[in-house]
C-alpha cells in the first residue's frame, strides 16, 4: 500500500511539475545537511560523476568564497531550505533547466540536490557527524522552540492566501506577546527531555524485571512496535532533520501513554516487594 501511494504521489508530481520525484522536498533537506559540511571541508568533485551535482558544487563554492553573507556553522540548522541567499534558492535562478514558474524549479532542483547530499555526506562522513549530527544530537535533547517563541513568526500581517483560506476579516495579525510564549513554552524543553529519560529507564526495568511475563502478549507486541517507531523517530531527525521542538512533540505525545502504564507497573512491583519484605520480616 504505502507502495503504491508513493508511485501514485510520484505520478502526479510529474503531470504537474514536469519532474519525476516522489518528494523534492528531501532532496532539500539532505541538501541542506550537507551544506553543513561544505562549510568547513572541501568537497573533491574527481570523485563525483554526476555532472549537475558538480555543476552544484562548483556553484556553491563560488558562493561560498565571494559572497558577503554568512550562515550559522555552530549547530544543525535548516537555514540553507528557506534563506534566500543561501546557495539552494540562489541556484535555483541559474538553473539551465529552470523554469517561469518557482514551484516547478523547486521541484526540478530536488533530485539534484538529493544526489548532492548523499554524495557530499558518503565523502565526508566524519565531518558530517561532527558539523551536523552530533549539534543535531544536543538540540534533540534539549529542542529549540523555533516558532514556539513568537507568534505569527514576528510578522504584523497575515499572508494574503492565509486570510482568504481562514476568512479572516482583517490581514493584521493580533497583538504579539513574547514573554507569555516563553512562560508557556520554555518548560517544554526540559518536560521533552524528562518524559525520554523516564520512558528509557522504565522500558529497561520493565524487561529486567520479568514483569513483561505476565502481561498480555498483545501488549508486549504493541510496546515493541512503539519502541522500533521511537528509535527510527530519533535517528530520523537526528541524522536527516535539524531537531526543533515542534518534532518532539509528536512522540512525546505517543510515548505518554505508554509511560504512564510503565510506570503504574513499575509502582505496582515496588509494593509487591514492600509487602513480601514486611511479611518476611513478621
Amino acid at each position: 500500500m504505502i507502495g503504491a501511494i508513493i508511485y501514485a504521489t510520484t505520478i502526479v508530481t510529474k503531470k504537474f511539475t514536469g519532474t519525476k520525484t516522489f518528494s523534492a522536498f528531501s532532496g532539500w533537506q539532505l541538501a541542506n545537511d550537507a551544506l553543513h559540511v561544505m562549510q568547513h571541508d572541501q568537497v573533491d568533485t574527481n570523485k563525483i560523476k554526476d555532472k549537475e551535482v558538480k555543476d552544484f558544487i562548483r556553484f556553491t563554492m563560488h558562493l561560498f568564497d565571494t559572497t558577503k553573507q554568512t550562515f550559522p556553522d555552530s549547530g544543525a540548522t535548516a537555514v540553507f531550505m528557506w534563506h534566500i541567499n543561501s546557495p539552494l534558492k540562489k541556484y535555483m535562478t541559474v538553473y539551465p533547466r529552470r523554469s517561469n514558474y518557482y514551484f516547478k524549479t523547486w521541484n526540478a532542483v530536488g533530485p539534484i540536490y538529493n544526489n548532492f547530499g548523499k554524495a557530499v555526506i558518503l565523502q565526508n562522513p566524519g565531518s558530517y557527524v561532527k558539523h551536523f549530527v552530533v549539534p543535531n544530537l544536543k538540540a534533540y535533547l534539549f529542542p529549540p522552540l523555533e516558532m514556539y517563541e513568537t507568534y505569527m513568526e514576528d510578522h504584523d500581517t497575515i499572508a494574503a492566501v492565509a486570510q482568504r483560506y481562514y476568512h479572516y476579516k482583517s490581514n493584521k495579525s493580533p497583538k504579539h506577546h513574547p514573554i507569555l510564549y516563553a512562560v508557556a513554552f520554555e518548560p517544554m524543553r526540559y518536560i521533552s527531555i524528562i518524559i525520554n529519560l523516564v520512558f528509557i529507564l522504565c522500558y529497561i526495568g520493565y524487561f529486567v524485571s520479568d514483569k513483561y511475563k505476565k502481561e498480555p502478549r498483545l501488549y508486549n507486541q504493541a510496546l515493541l512496535c512503539f519502541t522500533a517507531f521511537y528509535i527510527g523517530n530519533f535517528f530520523f531527525i537526528v541524522l536527516l532533520a535539524p531537531s526543533v521542538m515542534r518534532y518532539n512533540i509528536f512522540i512525546t505525545t505517543l510515548s505518554f501513554p505508554i509511560l504512564l502504564y510503565l510506570i503504574q507497573q513499575a509502582s505496582s512491583l515496588a509494593n509487591k516487594r514492600s509487602i513480601n519484605e514486611i511479611i518476611a520480616a513478621a
